[in-house]
């Protein structure tokens, strides 16, 4: 049966060349479509039975991002937004759902934002400076592929990743939950001094018999409000249309051991030896724990709300008290998810303010029971495990020897931190964040950055060596495609500011107008560079006015880097049956290139 199957598929395929293989298996699961409709893994792609899926379609089946690039429809505007407009397997409709997939010459872009409950409210502000500073009509967290939070940084992830909350939103959405959550079971409060020391005691007994100091009511009820009663992290959301990987680390009661939660089932291969940490997959029938669940396992800090059970799975706590800064984790993470780019080139991370250090009270000579006992030193060290500078420490020495462009935003307090609970500093806090960033010089560079990070180039062709240097010739494009509502500006922004791009440090002659676009009113801007070697590096940067210049996405590039993530040397085809469109010599556009040599 399976013999006469391969025969008679062959014999339609030679018959007919111009049928794709790919169009006779949709047509194979198309003629069969009701007999898959109640068949549903998790594990494993059945479009092609080869890979881990990453997206959930409204049917249930799932997909991977192969055969959804097979498969899907390529926006006709955006040259890297594929349409899928019903599921392959089923052939029930998506609603339109559209899928991101990233450039294939770009770098990762990355995002980490620490724990600290209410104080998760500076990050947000961080966020908002930026988006101002950039200046560009859409949602700032777009300009991220990765984003990793913990705690409260946990639930602005997801909110302003999978949700698609503005910072506006996500800010008073934040607020809302705290003054729901943080409601004390307990309404002792006297101003004397002995009283008030002894009702601690008394208050943080009840608690540690309750096992937490809140309610955990409270915190699911705001859960639920903010994401859904049954929506989990793998079904069809904004992460899924921006192409946004989610990663939230919780840990577990026993020994407090990582474990990562994802938007994208956990896909790639790690290492058992030097990883540390564990990553929820298929295997472990994640994928279909409600997002509510997963929030409120990241959010179970110690003494403040009881850790989560989750069938099948485990007891959980908030991730911070491993890392509180989850640089370390996106990191690895990134190197998994996109195993051919090297690393990062945009690291930001947020942090939730800490005390100087000459505000961290010092052991008096003295030792007494209520300031220097087990449970004051037990408050002092989980509180000192969310502050920021151990994390932004850790970080910085990471980042020695790298290349990436790495930024750090947090603040210091006069005094002590406020607590990760204390609702009526919120607002102060927001001030606090926003005066300790404004007017920064690392701020304006970051959104230099940010803006350079739209732009890749792609090879036309791989390059042959002619007279003992190769002649690379491709195209600067832009991630904003010519319908979205920031383009405009963008190029506008290109224009006021004076904005070059320099390749080898060598400007890019003419003004950057309507000349630099294609007939669709895309940007592609054609150049060329002369190199001695397929291993040589030329740079592609963009420079406003006597600024530093920055990079664009993946540059420094080489040839051989470019046609492997083009995959311009693949004789026999590709995964993914796609087809690149050759320049020709006569095209009009590259008659007259600028050469630049290296």
């Amino acid at each position: 049966m399976i013999e006469d199957s391969f025969s008679e598929l062959f014999v339609t395929l030679s018959s007919r060349p111009t049928n794709r293989a790919v169009d006779l298996h949709h047509q194979f699961f198309f003629d069969l479509h009701h007999d898959w409709m109640a068949f549903h893994l998790d594990d494993t792609c059945l479009t092609c039975l080869r890979r881990t899926p990453r997206y959930r379609l409204p049917c249930g089946h799932c997909i991977c991002l192969n055969c959804v690039r097979d498969f899907g429809t390529l926006n006709e505007h955006d040259s890297w937004l594929f349409e899928l407009e019903s599921c392959v397997f089923c052939n029930i409709s998506t609603s339109g759902m559209v899928i991101k997939d990233l450039p294939p010459t770009a770098s990762i872009r990355l995002l980490t934002i620490d724990g600290g409950g209410v104080r998760g409210l500076a990050t947000l502000q961080y966020l908002q400076c930026l988006q101002e500073e950039i200046g560009l009509p859409y949602p700032v967290q777009e300009n991220f592929d990765v984003v990793f939070g913990t705690i409260s940084g946990g639930i602005i992830a997801i909110g302003l990743s999978i949700c698609g909350w503005t910072i506006e939103q996500a800010t008073e959405n934040l607020e809302h939950y705290a003054e729901l959550a943080f409601q004390p079971r307990s309404i002792w409060n006297t101003d004397i001094p002995l009283v008030s020391q002894f009702l601690q005691v008394i208050d943080f007994m009840v608690s540690y018999l309750a096992d937490s100091r809140y309610s955990a009511d409270n915190l699911e009820a705001a859960l639920r409000e903010a994401f859904g009663s049954s929506r989990s992290m793998l079904d069809y959301s904004n992460a899924t249309r921006t192409g946004t990987c989610v990663g939230l680390p919780v840990t577990t009661i026993r020994d407090t051991s990582i474990c990562v939660f994802t938007n994208y089932n956990g896909v790639g291969t790690r290492s058992r030896n030097c990883v540390g940490y564990h990553v929820f997959g298929p295997s472990d029938g994640s994928s279909r724990v409600p997002l509510w669940e997963i929030a409120r396992c990241g959010s179970a800090a110690p003494f403040y709300f009881k850790p989560k059970h989750i069938t099948g799975l485990g007891t959980f706590q908030d991730g911070g008290l491993r890392e509180n800064d989850p640089g370390n984790l996106a990191l690895e993470e990134a190197a998994v998810i996109y195993p051919s780019i090297d690393e990062p080139s945009l690291v930001v991370s947020l942090g939730t303010g800490s005390s100087r250090p000459s505000d961290i009270p010092r052991m008096s000579p003295s030792r007494g029971i209520f300031q220097d006992g087990f449970i004051a030193r037990l408050l002092r060290a989980f509180k000192l495990s969310f502050g920021s500078v151990r994390g932004h420490k850790f970080r910085s020495r990471r980042r020695e020897g790298r290349k990436e462009q790495y930024f750090r935003f947090d603040m210091e307090f006069d005094g002590p931190e406020p607590a990760l609970d204390d609702t009526t500093k919120m607002q102060e806090l927001k001030a606090a964040a926003r005066a300790a960033i404004h007017g920064s010089k690392e701020l304006k560079r970051l959104a230099r950055c940010t803006v350079a990070e739209l732009f890749v180039f792609e090879l036309d062709h791989d390059p042959s060596k002619e007279n003992g240097e190769y002649l690379c010739t491709g195209r600067i494009m832009c991630r904003l495609h010519a319908n979205h509502p920031a383009f405009t500006v963008l190029m506008e922004q290109l224009s006021e500011k004076s904005i070059k791009f320099f390749i080898q440090g060598h400007p890019v002659e003419g003004l950057i107008d309507n000349s630099w676009l294609d007939p669709k009113g895309n940007f592609s801007k054609r150049v060329s560079v002369e190199l001695v070697d397929r291993r040589s590096t030329f740079t592609v940067q963009l420079r406003e006015g006597n600024m530093d210049p920055c990079s664009i996405s993946g540059s420094p590039f080489t040839i051989d880097g470019l046609v492997s993530a083009l995959q311009l040397s693949a004789p026999f085809g590709t995964s993914d049956h796609r087809k690149r469109k050759r320049v020709s010599s006569t095209d009009p556009l590259c008659r007259k290139r600028q050469r630049v040599e290296a």
